[in-house]
């Protein structure tokens, strides 16, 4: 009776002992959770922000570069001269070849845009691509026509398209102007184009390279998806899901945590809008993957108390 005794007794110190250590190690957990998942966070957003700012910056680039041809066309007094008041593109052959040579010289030996068109508003187009000559489209049956006069000036950029370049077929975006003369009159419009694995190179490397899984969304003031170009899988629309208006400040922007309507899970974005060109740059990481390191240290953790715990009572 007496051993029997002991030893419940004993057993009911044991497990004191066992509920104020667990309850020690479930306060000392939870505050460590909490207090590295938060240092996790900050610098997942710092990644988020910065890698986002870069890549924006070079796209940004890209698109400057193309607009810079299209810039220096319009304010090339060769071209005016060339075509005459009335810019008629139904030149003779020589004429129209020493503009598309000019066009080339424009371009640069780094090929800023890879194809260049000149239309006049009768819808002759003047083509530099893998072959220099005229042809002959209707403008009004295409559907950047009309938004491209109404930006007056402005640039105006297309959504990612199939283009087929000889007998190769490619994705490419598209940067209109329009032509004015020396009257401001508008007598024609200006269009350079860039292949979209040019144009998003520094994405699609980073993408490759990354350590961390962050993905790079960019979006058109149209609401149209402009990168990823060839979508493998359905993306939720970013714009809609962003509040814009809530989450940690970082840097002047925000990050905010959203929950993928697609996956069902939390997930952390940073926006970054260019007035520039119009569009919408989204960074976006999972929570989990934030998180990972610490919630596997967490399941070691909680598997060392289960040990010990069976340990104690057997």
């Amino acid at each position: 009776m007496f051993f029997k005794g002991h030893r419940k007794l004993q057993t009911q110190l044991y497990l004191a002992y066992l509920g104020i250590i667990l309850f020690f190690l479930g306060t000392f957990s939870m505050f460590f959770y909490v207090f590295v998942s938060g240092k996790l966070k900050d610098e997942a957003f710092e990644r988020l922000y910065n890698n986002n700012l870069t890549l924006k910056d070079s796209v940004e680039a890209n698109i400057e570069d193309m607009d810079n041809v299209s810039i220096n066309i319009n304010y090339s007094s060769i071209v005016e001269n060339t075509l005459s008041y009335d810019f008629n593109l139904n030149q003779d052959r020589n004429s129209y070849k020493r503009l598309a040579d000019l066009f080339v010289m424009l371009n640069g030996t780094n090929s800023r845009a890879d194809y260049i068109y000149l239309y006049d508003l009768e819808g002759t187009c003047l083509q530099v691509d893998s072959v220099q000559k005229l042809t002959h489209i209707n403008l009004e049956s295409q559907s950047w026509y009309q938004p491209v006069l109404s930006q007056k000036g402005s640039l105006f950029l297309s959504a990612p398209y199939e283009k087929k370049i000889g007998a190769y077929t490619t994705d490419v975006i598209s940067l209109y102007r329009t032509y004015v003369n020396s009257n401001r009159k508008t007598v024609g419009i200006v269009e350079t184009v860039k292949n979209c694995k040019s144009l998003f190179n520094a994405i699609i490397r980073f993408e490759k390279k990354a350590t961390t899984p962050t993905r790079i969304y960019i979006y058109n003031e149209r609401n149209e998806l402009i990168y990823p170009y060839q979508p493998d899988l359905e993306i939720p629309n970013y714009p809609s899901i962003s509040k814009s208006n809530t989450g940690t400040s970082f840097n002047g922007t925000t990050v905010e945590q959203i929950t993928n309507p697609n996956t069902l899970q939390k997930e952390y974005l940073t926006a970054l809008p260019s007035d520039y060109t119009g569009w919408t740059y989204y960074a976006v990481q999972d929570e989990a993957d934030i998180l990972s390191p610490l919630n596997a240290l967490t399941r070691v953790l909680f598997i060392f108390v289960i040990i010990i715990i069976c340990v104690i009572i057997h």
